[in-house]
């Protein structure tokens, strides 16, 4: 049975903040997973399990290694293309507010939600953006060429001045002799 990559993120997902698992722990009753930071929060405010609401405590929450070596898995699998934080989840969004790529998991995240309208299809944003560096490297091509050409003509008026400051010297070596 081969699972699609929407199902491998939504196993990979803590069941508070629907982010890729950090330091992934489940609760003992269901098996749910949850970011460790995510759930002691809510434990701190909570006594139960926020998925199955069965008494929870912090000490009953079990480190759950083999979601590690999933999202390990997923990212070599995946060869940088896919998001950092939903690994399953392609790159295919670009936000020019956080000028980053993004999913479309990310898209309806905390991160994203007063922006979205920021948020085109990377294809879109790679042409502007490409358009955009084609732009500067030619301002800074034209730049550099003012500058050499300023650079040119310093040396020119600094061999001038030289020169004229040693006809000088050589005038007024000629009135003392």
């Amino acid at each position: 049975m081969q699972s699609s990559g929407s199902d491998i993120n939504r196993l990979c997902e803590c069941g508070i903040c629907y982010e890729g698992l950090q330091d992934a722990h489940i609760c003992s009753q269901c098996s749910n997973p949850f970011c460790h930071k995510c759930i002691a929060q809510w434990l701190d405010q909570h006594h139960d399990c926020p998925v199955c609401r069965k008494h929870l405590s912090k000490q009953k929450l079990v480190k759950a290694r083999i979601y590690e070596q999933v999202l390990e898995y997923a990212e070599v699998a995946t060869k940088g293309t896919n998001c950092t934080k939903h690994r399953c989840q392609e790159l295919s969004l670009f936000c020019w507010t956080c000028m980053e790529c993004a999913c479309v998991t990310c898209l309806f995240s905390k991160t994203h939600a007063k922006h979205k309208e920021q948020v085109v299809l990377f294809e879109c944003a790679s042409k502007k953006l490409k358009t955009r560096v084609s732009n500067e490297l030619g301002w800074i091509i034209s730049r550099e060429q003012e500058i050499a050409h300023a650079v040119g003509l310093h040396g020119d008026n600094v061999m001038k001045l030289s020169a004229e400051k040693n006809r000088i010297f050589a005038n007024i070596q000629q009135v003392l002799d």
